[in-house]
C-alpha cells in the first residue's frame, strides 16, 4: 500500500521531462578544460594555483593543483601530522593561525575569502613573489570582484585569474 502511494505521487508530482532536467546532471552542463576556454587556459599553465574556497571544482575542471584546498581544510583531521604544515602555509598566504581563535563572529566556519579578502587585495608585487617563490605557486584564482596588485591573465566563469611574477 505504501509502496503503491509513493509511485502514485512519483507519478503525479514528475512529469518526465521535468524530472529528467531536474535530477540529471548533462554532460554538456559541466564546463571544463575540454569544452571552456577559461578553465582550458588556467589547466595549460605551470604551477601551484592559489585560489579561494569559492570553487571547489576548479581543480577537477583544470586539472591544476593547487597549493590547498580552502574548501575542505577539514582535512587536517584525517592526517594530523600534516598540521604544521599546513598551519604555516594558511598563515602565510591567507593570514590566518589555525592555533588562534577568530573572531566569535568567525567561529565554528571555514577560513572565508572574507578573513583574507583584505589582505590580499593590499599584498604587494614583491609579497607575492616572495609567497610564490616559497611554495611554488605561479597564479591566483579570485572572484572577479577582487583587485590584487597583479597582472590579470585572464577573465572569465566571474573570476579573475592573476599571474605571480617570478622576477
Amino acid at each position: 500500500m505504501l509502496l503503491a502511494a509513493f509511485l502514485a505521487a512519483l507519478l503525479i508530482n514528475s512529469p518526465k521531462e521535468k524530472s529528467v532536467h531536474r535530477f540529471l546532471v548533462h554532460p554538456g552542463d559541466f564546463k571544463n578544460r575540454r569544452n571552456n576556454e577559461f578553465y582550458a587556459g588556467i589547466g595549460e599553465r605551470e604551477g601551484l594555483l592559489l585560489m579561494t574556497d569559492h570553487w571547489s571544482l576548479v581543480p577537477l575542471k583544470t586539472r591544476r593543483p593547487i597549493l590547498v584546498d580552502m574548501a575542505s581544510a577539514n582535512t587536517i583531521t584525517y592526517a594530523p601530522e600534516s598540521g604544521p604544515a599546513f598551519n604555516n602555509i594558511v598563515k602565510r598566504v591567507y593570514g590566518a593561525d589555525l592555533l588562534v581563535p577568530p573572531a566569535p563572529k568567525y567561529r565554528h566556519r571555514e577560513i572565508g575569502p572574507e578573513l583574507y579578502k583584505r589582505l590580499w587585495e593590499q599584498r604587494t608585487t614583491a609579497e607575492w613573489r616572495e609567497i610564490g617563490m616559497k611554495f611554488g605557486a605561479t597564479d591566483i584564482l579570485t572572484p572577479a570582484d577582487r583587485r590584487l596588485s597583479l597582472l590579470a591573465a585572464s577573465e572569465g566563469e566571474g573570476m579573475v585569474l592573476y599571474e605571480i611574477p617570478v622576477e
